[in-house]
């Protein structure tokens, strides 16, 4: 850590639920909540759905929605093109409702219903999202229905302090706190079913995997993190995600890491104790260095509750991947509504996101109390995604 950095404190004691957290509207100046919701589609597409609750750069309570197809083989060449289809609008504070438990929240007439599980298990937890053409979505009528197919979790209470910590629960709303991010994942693995008809006529099944994060922050992005990044890597029967920032020099120019393994629906282990090692960087047009490569290695141990092994026993996932196929890359500024542009206008630098979809193999290897050791392999596809909020130097 650089001399005199503030600490950054990660709380990584236990692994708790990770059911969605509530929504509190703070007029914290740099409150932010985000919903994020990824299809992967059988047809190829990969499509992201955002819901946004910003107060960042303004002192008002802004709600927003973001919609970006990345479309597969079929549906690139109906539209005869493979570029992106992206939707984004802002909405006014009053168009945001609640429901009573504030884990499902309506944007306008775009609908964001949390189902908890059932309490005898009869029932998975389910995500309802619908984001019709009446409420002003211009790429269509989209409903879609994301079923937990794994356990949510988050890693002790989620949260990321940076300097100190925090004076009060941050689950409070009227928490007041040092500068901290919070990553919570109600289904690192998820179903999902539903229909995308759109604006000419044509109808996209949506039948695939999905996966649903949340994040929530008091601190302006790019004052923690130089560079954020993603991997999640879904088969027929392993799925792996990762989430990783780079700390700023202010805050040492750490690396914060966590990582998760579900095979067969069951959560096997959540990791801190990671490495990424990227390849191939090219420097784009933009002044930013994009890897083209990456080598992923999570090392934890084994979660209570799943079959893969020996609670408490060791366990190792690795990657090792080109990024290919380059299905996404935007200026954030141009991107987003008006709102959160004015919010990354703050920025010293355009930040950049790029994305990756490719087919990898993931090798899971477990070892249990008696040292014996076995080996599995996931043949699927992994999207990597990298966001880029402060500028080369």
């Amino acid at each position: 850590m650089a001399a005199g950095a503030p600490e950054v404190v990660t709380e990584l004691e236990d692994i708790a639920d990770g059911e969605p957290l509530t929504t509190h509207l703070l007029d914290d100046a740099d409150y932010l909540e985000t919903g994020t919701f990824i299809i992967f589609n059988n047809d190829g597409s990969v499509i992201f759905i955002q819901s946004i609750v910003s107060s960042v750069g303004m002192y008002t309570h802004q709600p927003g929605v973001n919609l970006k197809i990345c479309p597969g083989p079929a549906l690139a060449k109906a539209r005869g093109s493979e570029s992106p289809l992206q939707w984004s609008a802002k909405f006014a504070r009053k168009d945001i409702r609640l429901d009573d438990s504030r884990r499902s929240m309506a944007i306008g007439k775009h609908v964001f219903k949390y189902v908890p599980a059932a309490d005898d298990g009869s029932t998975r937890a389910e995500y309802k999202v619908a984001l019709p053409a009446s409420g002003g979505n211009a790429i269509g009528d989209l409903r879609a229905t994301f079923t937990a197919d794994s356990p949510s979790f988050m890693i002790s209470d989620g949260k990321v302090v940076f300097g100190v910590e925090p004076e009060a629960d941050l689950d409070s709303p009227d928490a007041t706190s040092a500068p901290y991010c919070r990553n919570v994942f109600p289904m690192a693995r998820a179903q999902v079913s539903g229909e995308l008809v759109l604006a000419d006529g044509s109808t996209l099944v949506l039948s695939g995997r999905g996966f649903v994060s949340r994040l929530l922050q008091n601190v302006k992005a790019h004052k923690i993190a130089n560079t954020w990044s993603l991997a999640k890597f879904d088969s027929d029967h392993a799925s792996l995600a990762y989430v990783s920032f780079l700390t700023p020099p202010s805050y040492g120019s750490q690396w914060i890491s966590f990582g998760a393994l579900i095979v067969d629906s069951e959560l096997v282990a959540v990791t801190t104790d990671n490495s990424c090692a990227t390849s191939n960087e090219v420097k784009d047009d933009t002044g930013y260095v994009v890897p083209h490569g990456t080598a992923l290695n999570l090392s934890g141990k084994a979660l209570a509750g799943q079959s893969l092994a020996v609670p408490g026993s060791d366990v190792f996932a690795s990657m090792v991947w080109e990024h290919s196929s380059w299905i996404d890359k935007f200026d954030i500024l141009s991107a987003i509504p008006w709102i959160l542009r004015m919010i990354v206008k703050t920025f010293i630098a355009a930040p950049w996101s790029y994305r990756f979809y490719d087919p990898a193999t993931l090798m899971v290897s477990v070892t249990g109390a008696d040292e014996a050791s076995a080996t599995r392999e996931f043949e699927g596809m992994v999207l990597r995604e990298f966001i880029f909020l402060n500028p080369p130097k």
